[in-house]
């Protein structure tokens, strides 16, 4: 029987750093500090097998079961840099609109989060520190990071569900198949489509598990023409085809991105201002349009594609 170890010291001489966040035997997203000792748990990106174990300071993490290794970039990062982010401490409209709107009151989103011993986990770090920190998200890019496609819409962290704060293709179809369901304030985790240069707009789509048939769309406005430019170009460039025709032509077959906004606008289906193959059979499958407006480079981010 493999021993456990009983504290950080025990971690670091072993090569390990503990994570904040693991999935149980029942395939549950759980915090450590809500987790019961003695249970099986794996990494929530890699499925390393982890246990829960206490730090010298007294703070519950996962960490690594002796002779077991993470495979994946993500959870390598977090041990190598010991900073877990999280949503917890963050309201979903306030982080939202910080992102969208720089000059925003309500965009004071640097709340620390605090331990039971009033202690500040969001402050930096000292050399001498090395135990594993937890700080709220600031940005697209550490929700990115964090491994998203291994979110659980119904996991809490803090006072709120994640499906609060982002909705990705892998839950969508429970939110937008209903009618009545309201986009809101929101990030969302979708998949560049096309470009629209008469209205400066740039179209994603989110495709849900039936076998990519539904889909909803994004559609990202420009106000400023360098603007648009800018990120069409991101995204790919005009090419003559075979025929001679100047067409748009992708970088990569598939590029993702996060893209928050503090009030989608909803465009029924029927009523799409965009060229999307209208047809009876698409739009039978299309949940229909959410339009936002370019406000600043915090509101949009590329994940690195898939080469």
């Amino acid at each position: 029987m493999n021993s456990t170890p009983a504290n950080l010291n025990e971690l670091k001489e072993d090569g390990r750093a503990g994570l904040f966040y693991a999935i149980d035997q029942s395939g549950n997203y759980v915090a450590s500090d809500q987790a019961p000792a003695g249970c099986k748990y794996t990494c929530p990106v890699c499925g390393c097998a982890m246990h829960l174990t206490t730090t010298k300071s007294g703070k519950k993490i996962f960490a690594r079961d002796r002779g077991r290794m993470h495979t994946n970039p993500i959870c390598i990062t977090l041990e190598r840099n010991r900073k877990h982010h999280t949503f917890k401490g963050l309201e979903p409209e306030d982080f939202i609109t910080s992102l969208c709107r720089v000059n925003s009151k309500k965009a004071s989103i640097e709340r620390p989060i605090r331990t039971d011993s009033g202690s500040n986990e969001s402050a930096a770090v000292s050399q001498d520190d090395k135990e594993m920190t937890i700080a709220s998200f600031s940005s697209l890019k550490q929700i990115a990071e964090s491994g998203i496609n291994k979110l659980n819409p119904d996991a809490k962290q803090g006072e709120h569900k994640i499906s609060e704060y982002i909705i990705t293709y892998k839950y969508a179809y429970q939110f937008f198949s209903d009618p009545s369901f309201e986009l809101g304030a929101r990030i969302v985790y979708a998949r560049f489509s096309w470009t629209n240069s008469n209205d400066r707009a740039l179209i994603f789509s989110m495709f849900m598990n039936d076998k990519e048939r539904s889909s909803v769309k994004f559609r990202l406005l420009f106000t400023k023409l360098s603007d648009f430019k800018n990120y069409r170009d991101k995204f790919g460039t005009f090419v003559e085809n075979e025929t001679g025709k100047t067409v748009f032509k992708k970088k990569y077959a598939a590029q993702d991105v996060l893209i928050a906004c503090d009030d989608w606008y909803y465009i029924d289906k029927y009523s799409c201002p965009d060229n999307c193959n209208y047809n009876a059979e698409y739009c039978k499958s299309c949940l229909g349009m959410y339009q936002a407006v370019f406000t600043n480079s915090k509101q949009i981010y590329l994940l690195p594609p898939d080469q």
